[in-house]
């Protein structure tokens, strides 16, 4: 219903929140009603605002400017209800707080600093147990008058603060020294007299090296009970004080025997025995030209150590002398085989391993037809450049195994899909642009569009349609059908429940049938 001016003074509605309409067209006080408005609530707006600017408040909602000064007294404020952001700043000052009102619990963590404290008023009782650190007191501040006696206990003191100045003289008595606690460095110089040492104190733990001169030792001190073992050296003997009975039997052995001792003047024929002669000691110097002949050598007694690099020629080999069981591991190079020596009889089963192939050795000619199969093949070794151009067929790859990322851009052309395989599951959401549709490709019967009737009763300024086919869908047009004789003032989309809503510009005076076209969401 409109006014003269033609601005809107009533009108029904099915939009979800009616004070979102803040355009012009409403008459000043224009009612507008939700008619889908839950059970209970209220579903009436009023203009509050102007023709040009519409300002919808729900009837029954008191505005601020509703509210008389000084109408919201304490009884009508719920309990909680004002809370830090209803609050303006510097409202609470010290004169409305009543005494005690500030509790523990209502200041903030650090909220109270210096400046918030008068003089003289944290007390003893005031500090908790153990809360003023180091870190709390300024420099100098602990006084003698601050601490009660004996309040400063070892455990107060830090190290190495009690010097010599802070110790009334005679005041460290044997009691207060514990044990091993007087070390070198406590000690003054020359201060241990012969009084302080007690008797066979000095063991030889407490003697430095070389400390005792002759002059300190008393005559006949040394008897041979007093000498160690080796230590009488040869610069402490006199000499030819060595004399035969000097010498205990046994006692000279070779190495006290100087170099040349022994000329070969005074050695007796056939003296030398193999058990005078040291191990290793003949040595090839030692033995004359063609002495060493067979009968002088004992079965194998000739081993690989005794023979000349090269010294073994052909000649000096016996036929069929050389069996497997004299060749070492490894020996038989490349070089020692003669070409094409070895056939395949000479192969053991499984003999030849990767190891024993050189690089590039097995050409294509080595490979019997199907010999390589599908073990054979290395993990990754069939890389593109190994396969030839069209040979990876359909029957050569698993279902489902080409995924996007082995799809290159535009690989994908029209002629590489047979007919109809391009199903509706197999095309990506959103992925139909408009330059994917061909000319003249989308006729009638693709498309979800269909015309609803729509009738407004005689006396009504609106009438509705509802169908869940038209959720959400779209409005492309209405006609009439039937009685018309008043203008439409606007149609309402359909909402998710697919409702469609025609408004007219007054009440009809017979029944208004009109088709609304829908194009469907679905």
């Amino acid at each position: 219903m409109r006014d003269a001016a033609g601005n809107i003074m009533y009108a029904t509605t099915a939009i979800a929140d009616p004070t979102a309409e803040t355009g012009a067209g409403f008459a000043k006080g224009a009612l507008i009603v939700k008619t889908d408005a839950v059970t209970g609530t209220k579903g009436t707006y009023e203009n509050q605002g102007v023709t040009t600017a519409a300002v919808m408040n729900k009837i029954g909602d008191i505005t601020a400017a509703e509210i008389g000064t000084s109408a919201v007294t304490t009884t009508k404020i719920a309990d909680t209800a004002v809370t830090g952001a209803k609050i303006a700043a510097g409202t609470f000052t010290s004169a409305t707080l009543a005494t005690s009102a500030v509790a523990t619990s209502r200041l903030a963590d650090k909220a109270v600093t210096t400046g918030k404290i008068s003089g003289s008023n944290i007390t003893s009782v005031k500090i908790a147990d153990a809360a003023i650190l180091t870190g709390k007191i300024s420099g100098s501040n602990i006084t003698t008058t601050k601490i009660a006696d004996k309040a400063v206990t070892t455990g107060k003191i830090s190290g190495s603060n009690v010097t010599s100045a802070k110790i009334a003289d005679k005041a460290i008595l044997s009691g207060k020294i514990s044990a091993s606690a007087v070390i070198t460095a406590k000690v003054a110089d020359l201060a241990i007299t012969t009084g302080k040492i007690a008797t066979s104190a000095i063991t030889t733990a407490k003697i430095a090296d070389a400390t005792i001169t002759g002059a300190k030792l008393a005559g006949n001190t040394w008897v041979s009970a007093n000498l160690s073992s080796s230590c009488v050296v040869t610069s402490k003997i006199k000499g030819s004080a060595v004399t035969t009975t000097k010498i205990a039997d046994g006692a000279v052995t070779a190495a006290k025997f100087a170099a040349t001792v022994f000329v070969s003047a005074n050695i007796s024929a056939s003296a030398v025995v193999t058990a005078k002669l040291a191990d290793v000691a003949v040595t090839a110097g030692k033995i004359s030209g063609a002495a060493i002949v067979a009968g002088k050598i004992s079965s194998s007694a000739v081993v690989t150590t005794k023979i000349a690099d090269v010294a073994v020629t052909a000649g000096k080999i016996s036929g069929a002398a050389i069996t497997s069981a004299k060749i070492s591991g490894s020996n038989v190079t490349t070089s020692k085989i003669a070409d094409v020596t070895i056939t395949a009889g000479k192969i053991s089963g499984a003999a030849i391993t990767s190891a024993k192939i050189s690089g590039s050795n097995v050409t294509t000619s080595k490979i019997a037809d199907v010999a390589i199969t599908a073990g054979k093949i290395s993990g990754a070794a069939v890389v593109s450049a190994k396969i030839s151009g069209s040979n990876v067929t359909t029957s050569k790859i698993a279902d489902v195994a080409i995924t996007v990322g082995k799809i290159s851009g535009a690989a994908v052309t029209a002629a590489k899909i047979s007919g109809s395989n391009v199903t509706t599951t197999k095309i990506a959401d959103s992925a139909v642009t408009a330059g994917k549709i061909g000319a003249s490709a989308v006729i009638a019967g693709k498309l979800k569009i269909g015309a609803v009737d729509v009738e407004v009763a005689v006396g009504e300024t609106s009438g509705s349609f509802t169908s869940a086919a038209c959720a959400s869908g779209t409005i492309l047009g209405f006609y009439p059908d039937g009685n018309i004789d008043a203008f439409i003032d606007r149609i309402i989309a359909p909402d998710g429940a697919g409702k469609i809503w025609v408004h007219l510009g007054a009440a009809a005076t017979a029944q208004n049938n009109f088709k609304v076209v829908v194009a469907k969401a679905a």
